[in-house]
């Protein structure tokens, strides 16, 4: 008790001396940036070295042309990503040197269309000789290519001898402890060796197919690890087995390894899970909103308003037209607003076309089924093609939709779902959506309150859960481009 008390003390102690430094991740880039510098110096004295031998008269322009081709490459070759690196290997992406050359030659390449491009475009091309533009272009591109030979084959030498394998333990013989190893070894940018995997002490019975063995149990580490000489510990254990990481670290106090723990937050039905830092305490994030990113928030709602705006003034024509056939076939207001639930559960009133005749004041709310009297014939129509969801764009302009997001509710219907299905609000920690994920995936209906639905609207929700979790302006382009084609094909009612 004495020695945890003194632990915690000390950690405490280093937290308050340091709550304004930062962990740094560490990256060997020298090389990295070494080599592309060494590309951009080599390409520039060879032009103006060749504008020397070949055109004596006009060196001058060379050497600002010289300079232009130094920013052309090292914006190219960053965007190429041409020089990577993994543990001081140059394209340790693939560790490759044939393939190195060839995302060389693409890069140089685009280069040289750039400079000619740029030439062309300050209508200078005349005063430059062609001689010297093919020399350049032909011994740029091998002076840069036996540049990075000699770079890549003596970083590979040099980490033979210098660098070797991490030999790395995990602990935990589950799931995630497979994940793990897959990760661990399938990443050639990593040098983790795993030896094998420690299961938990209690001697329970555990099915493990994985290639790494099972090298004993906790109560064991610390001779597995003086045995296989082992230089860094992962533990993957399961969140109900979280108090065992105390007494793991307690046994490797004097071991000199890391020790890394793998939380397992997978498990969890969450959205935006992320490790943020408060004053140099760490923040493990399980539940979030990927809308709390300032930039993210911005840019999708001028996308959204930008957007909206076009739609209802390309599609007025067709307003008008609905807006006259609801008015003809049915007495009643063309719009009406119904409550449902928005951003955070809040309660937002979205606008509709109506499409069914105007209930009585003392009406209940009674959802819509198939063949419903209460649907007029023009109802029936804009009904199926979602013509009736279009005065949501007011909403988007308002700012309490989005063009895509989640699908809302009914206040009515979320009631009933929320007891059903797990983690179904979780949707709704973003704006909702005219249109989203699980609608062009064919979850467009389900929404009847019904046990029998209940698959429907679960597979429907995880589509709405795997859409804020991978949320992208991308992602929201893809969808609005699909969902036109999508309308007809779903049975709504």
């Amino acid at each position: 008790m004495r020695n945890m008390w003194s632990r915690d003390k000390k950690n405490r102690y280093f937290a308050e001396q340091h709550t304004h430094k930062r962990l740094y991740r560490y990256h060997q880039t020298l090389l990295a940036h070494g080599q592309l510098f060494s590309s951009i110096a080599s390409s520039s004295l060879i032009m103006i070295g060749a504008a020397y031998w070949l055109q004596e008269s006009n060196v001058e322009s060379y050497k600002t042309l010289a300079i232009i081709n130094c920013l052309i490459i090292y914006i190219i070759y960053q965007l190429f990503g041409v020089y990577h690196q993994c543990n001081g290997i140059l394209l340790g992406r693939r560790r490759n040197f044939l393939f190195g050359l060839w995302v060389l030659s693409k890069a140089w390449f685009m280069v040289i269309l750039s400079m000619v491009f740029f030439t062309y475009l300050i209508k200078a091309s005349t005063e430059f000789e062609i001689t010297v533009f093919i020399t350049w272009s032909i011994s740029g591109f091998f002076a840069q290519a036996g540049l990075y030979g000699f770079v890549y084959f003596g970083s590979k030498k040099y980490q033979s001898y210098f660098r070797k394998p991490i030999i790395s333990v995990i602990i935990g013989a589950n799931d995630l402890g497979k994940q793990l190893i897959t990760k661990l070894h399938s990443n050639t940018w990593l040098t983790e060796k795993v030896v094998g995997v420690v299961e938990d002490s209690s001697g329970a019975t555990v099915s493990w197919d994985s290639s790494s063995p099972i090298v004993g149990k906790i109560s064991e580490i610390r001779e597995i690890v003086q045995h296989y000489n082992i230089k860094r510990v992962y533990i993957t254990l399961l969140l109900s087995e979280s108090n065992k990481i105390e007494d793991i670290i307690s046994l490797l106090d004097n071991e000199c390894v890391d020790i890394i723990w793998v939380p397992d937050i997978l498990s969890i039905t969450t959205i935006d899970k992320s490790i943020r830092e408060l004053s140099g305490l760490p923040l493990l994030v399980l539940s979030g909103s990927p809308m709390r990113n300032v930039k993210a928030v911005l840019f999708k709602s001028l996308m959204d308003r930008i957007l909206a705006f076009t739609l209802l003034i390309l599609l007025l024509p067709l307003f008008i037209v609905t807006a006259v056939a609801i008015k003809l076939t049915s007495p009643g207001a063309v719009f009406f607003k119904q409550k449902r639930h928005g951003w955070d559960g809040r309660n937002i009133e979205i606008w509709k076309f109506r499409s069914m005749y105007t209930p009585k004041a003392d009406n209940k709310f009674e959802l819509v089924k198939r063949n419903d009297q209460r649907v007029t014939t023009v109802g029936m129509f804009i009904r199926k093609t979602s013509i009736d969801e279009l005065p949501q764009l007011f909403n988007v302009l308002q700012g309490n939709m989005s063009l895509v997001g989640p699908r809302p509710h009914a206040v009515e219907v979320n009631q009933f779902y929320r007891q059903h299905i797990p983690d179904f609000m979780l949707r709704h920690r973003i704006k909702p959506g005219i249109t989203g994920l699980a609608q062009i995936c064919g979850f467009r209906g389900g929404d009847d309150c019904t046990i029998r639905t209940l698959d429907i609207m679960e597979k429907r929700a995880a589509y709405d859960i795997e859409y804020i979790n991978h949320w992208s302006l991308l992602l929201d382009l893809k969808i609005l481009l699909l969902t036109p084609f999508k309308i007809f094909s779903h049975d709504a009612y």
